[in-house]
Parts: C-alpha cells; structure tokens; sequence
C-alpha cells in the first residue's frame, strides 16, 4: 500500500534539500562507495543486507511482514534480516547477543543502555557515530540542531557519541508526576484546588465524609494511584519537603549532588503520607497498584468514586471516548510546610538514548546512518509511526495551529493503537517525533485535544514550579560502575521499600528512622554520590 508513495518521496527529498524546507541544514556528502548522495533514495548503490537485532512491540504483528518494511527495502535498497526479540525478553536475549561476540549490523529499538554504551564502545564493539552523523545524515543532524540538549545527552565522557536516540520535542513528558483532581466533586464541596500540603489533606478529608458523588455512601477513593516508575507518586509529596528527582537525588546550590532520603525532610514527608495513609485517604492498595488497577477504579462500573490520582495523561487510567476524565483537572505541586514546591523534572525524557546502535560488524556504517536518516524528518517519522499521507495524517493548511498556538505542520487523520501490519507505529526506533507541530484541537477535553491538555497542565501547572538545579542521566566510566553497580541497585530497592514500610507503618518513624539511615551509609550511599559526582562534573566539560 506505500507503493505510490516511492516517486513522490524521492521528489519530497530532493524539494526539501533544495528548499531548506523544516530549517537551515549544510551536508557535507562524504566519499563512500558504497551511498548515494545524501537525502536520496535509494540509499546505497549496489542493493546490500543488513543484519538489525530489534525489539518488536505488541503493536506490531510481524517486523517481517510488515508493509512499511517491505517497502522501506524496495525505496532504499537495503535489505533486513531480522533477529527479533519481542519486548518483554529483549534484555535477556539482547544481553545474551552482546555476551556471545556475534553481533548483528545494528541494534534497533533494543534499549541498548548507557552502561552499555560505555563498556562496548570502549570495546570497539559499538562504532562512534560523531563524523558518520556529520558526513552522511540530513535529519538527524537538523534534529541535532533543534534539540541540542539530544546531542549533549548523546554524549559521553570520551566525547563519542554511540547511539541514535528516539526523541520527541513534548514537553509534558518532561514532567511525568502529574496530580489530578476530580473538579466537580470540589465544586460539589465549595472547595477550591489545593495549594499547599494541608489543603490537600483537607480536600481529601471531605471527599471521605462528604458524599460528593452523592449516592449517600461512602464509597469515595479520595486518592487511588499507581506506585509505579511511570506515574509513582511517593517523590511527588516529598518534593513538597525537600526537592529532589525521582531517584531521591539532588544538587545543592554548590553544584554537589546529595542524597534526599536520608535527611530530616525525607522522614517529615514519609510522616506526612503515613498520616494519609491512616486515615484512610490515600487507599493503602496504592503502594503495590498497577495501572490496570487504578483503571479499574476511574471506571468503576458502581459509579464515579474516585477523587485524585497521579498521572502522566488522563489518557493512562481514563477511558477517553468516556465521561469521567473531562471531571479531572491537573493540580500544581504542593506547597509544603517549609516552603518547598517542587515538580519533578526529567530533562531527558523524550530523547531515548540507545535505540540505534551500529556495531564492528558493519563493514560500512555509512550505509547505516543513510539507512535511518530518513526516520529523522518529519514525513519519515510520520510515515513510520502513523501511515500514508492523506489517509493516516496530512499537511497543515496555512492557517492552521499547533496545540502550543504555533503554525502548524501536520495533523493526524486517524487514532494510532491496537496490533497491526501496516506501519512500525510507536516502537522505539530512532526517530524524531514533533509533536508541537502537530495542528490542536482547542476543545482540551476531546480526544483529539490530549496533546493540547497535557502541555496545559504543564507550562501553566508544573513548568514554574522547575527545579534550579536538575540532574542529568550520566554515562559512568566502566570501571567506577563496576564499583558501584550494585550499591545502586540495593539502595534504591532498599530505599523504596523502606518508604513504603513507614508509611504503611510496618516500620517506624520514630524508633526505626537512624537505623535506617545508618543502613544505606554502610550500604554506600558516599560511595554512589563520589561516582555520579564524578560523572556530573564530566558531563558539565564536555
């Protein structure tokens, strides 16, 4: 079915590198044998295979098979073979790839990780894609220049960069800890959205015992959430207490990172969710919930008995062609009783690090770079994750807005979800999604309007509230992992359990508080905080 699309496109990318059409882009055509010009197609001279390990989501039936494949071979020239794990085994099998010495050409959509990056690339096994992005890429370098930070996340310690990320230029990913509230239940009781910690315990105090939904029982959930790594929401009210990541890390204002919980505030906070918790207004199911669960109380099928929940979009427990989400608004970070008011910022979400990996085996990676440059520029990422222009998205007209009030440049014609073979839909290759240019629906409360929805709530709820200082992802020298990996591991589980252990009041504030702490300083947490020092203070110089 993309078949009419091969003319078009080619005329589409020689036009675009002509006009200068989606910014400013100076190429420098290297001299390989192998490629054609840069932003043509085909892409390589002689048809060639290439061997690509991938991932393959639950949205696609068969990478193989599929259509977009098919006819990504046919437009470039390039043959796939394929070794395919599917999404819930690729750490295992791509660890055991790396472990046995016989690499494919590139690994896709494989969540390669940073330490990964690190000790492979060190190795010679994972190539450096620096001077391949400059001399051979189009798009992927334009995307360079529109986020820069994607390029300066990229890199390493060593100045390489090993990896070609998925990005995205949404903002409300950045901020993933979302409070919402249902505003027709605080309508129902004369109350206005909270502000600070305690008017948050208030309003879900009268939640409990005012009968908001008014079916003269109390069944009313006044906070239902997941405790996940996705939408966890124990940081997110501690951040009203002490500010740190969603890790419990921070950076004071002398550039040095510390640890949040093992100090005073941290226990002040956890005293503040225990008290919730007790009195029944934080439901103690949440600490271990899925998102499955919480979905089953948004959409109870006794009625609406939900007050507030934590998530990224109403999208992740909300059925949106409902009723129910449109009651939900989102709330600003609380303001605790010190003063702290702090959203959690992940500056690095929306640029996925280690989703194209070339390694040794490809004898020109050149090839590689010309391969998925095309995955960079507007019509490839659409056409990739959505379909075929003019059936599954179009071009804006004139006039038309993005959701953010700028000129717009695409709009979607149908819903991307569900199994099938068409396109590579939302999987984690690399590619460059811009959803600002996307044109909005102003009605925030259609389905059609989430976009223009969640960058609300962000810019007008939880940008202000930014932390001075944010901590980056680092890339750790191989060795000083080495040294620390596992302390990592065991402090965060540790820590994670232990909040949930006070809270729910298995443990106590009290009596168990300088035990605890006294553990995670024998467990390291001095030696973690030396190495991400280390590490911060690196990716600061290059």
């Amino acid at each position: 079915m993309f078949k009419r699309f091969n003319v078009l496109l080619c005329f589409l990318v020689i036009a675009l590198l002509f006009s200068g059409c989606g910014g400013k882009v100076t190429v420098r055509q290297g001299e390989s044998s192998e490629v054609t010009p840069n932003g043509t197609f085909p892409v390589v001279k002689t048809p060639r295979t290439i061997k690509i390990f991938a991932a393959q989501t639950a949205t696609i039936e068969d990478l193989t098979t599929n259509e977009f494949t098919k006819e990504y071979e046919q437009r470039t020239g390039v043959k796939v073979e394929w070794e395919i794990a599917m999404q819930n085994a690729v750490q295992e099998k791509r660890q055991l790839s790396l472990a046995s010495g016989d690499y494919p050409d590139i690994y896709m959509g494989a969540n390669i990780t940073r330490e990964e990056e690190i000790t492979y690339g060190s190795k010679g096994v994972f190539l450096p894609l620096n001077d391949l992005v400059d001399t051979y890429s189009v798009w992927i370098k334009q995307a360079f220049e529109e986020i820069p930070l994607a390029r300066e996340l990229l890199t390493t310690p060593d100045g390489k960069i090993y990896s070609l990320p998925n990005m995205s230029d949404a903002i409300h990913t950045k901020y993933p800890y979302k409070l919402w509230m249902n505003k027709e239940w605080l309508d129902e009781l004369g109350l206005d959205a909270p502000e600070t910690t305690d008017d948050f315990y208030n309003a879900l105090k009268a939640f409990k015992e005012g009968d908001p939904n008014k079916n003269n029982s109390k069944d009313e959930i006044p906070f239902f959430a997941s405790n996940n790594n996705v939408s966890g929401f124990i940081n997110f009210f501690i951040n009203s207490f002490i500010q740190c990541n969603n890790k419990g890390f921070f950076v004071d204002d002398n550039d040095k990172l510390d640890a949040a919980f093992i100090k005073p505030e941290w226990k002040e906070g956890l005293k503040y969710l225990k008290k919730l918790t007790d009195e029944g207004l934080i439901d103690e199911v949440s600490y271990a919930a899925t998102n499955d669960q919480v979905k089953q109380i948004a959409e109870s099928p006794v009625g609406e008995i939900l007050g507030s929940t934590m998530m990224l979009a109403p999208s992740t427990v909300f059925n949106m062609g409902g009723e129910r989400h449109k009651k939900f608004n989102p709330v600003a970070p609380l303001m605790g009783p010190g003063g702290q008011r702090n959203s959690i910022y992940l500056m690095e979400s929306g640029i996925m690090n280690g989703c194209f990996v070339v390694t040794k085996q490809m004898k020109d990676p050149e090839v590689a770079i010309r391969w998925t440059d095309w995955f960079y520029s507007l019509e490839g990422s659409l056409t990739t994750r959505i379909g075929l222009e003019g059936v599954n998205w179009r071009k804006a007209e004139p006039e038309e807005k993005s959701y953010t009030g700028d000129p717009a440049t695409w709009a979607k014609m149908t819903m991307i979800g569900g199994a099938q073979n068409i396109t590579w839909a939302q999987w984690n290759i690399g590619q460059y999604a811009k959803h600002t240019a996307q044109v909005g629906d102003t009605n925030i409360y259609s389905p059609s309007g989430l976009e223009a929805r969640l960058y609300d709530a962000t810019v007008n709820y939880y940008e202000p509230f930014t932390p001075e200082k944010s901590i980056p992802p680092f890339y750790i020298p191989q060795e000083d992992l080495k040294a620390v990996l596992q302390k990592i591991n065991d402090i965060g589980n540790y820590v994670n359990e232990s909040s949930v252990r006070f809270i729910t009041g298995d443990l106590s504030l009290e009596n168990d508080w300088a035990s605890y702490v006294d553990n995670l300083n024998k467990m390291g947490v001095s030696d973690v905080l030396t190495v991400y020092q280390t590490a911060y203070d690196a990716r600061k110089t290059h």
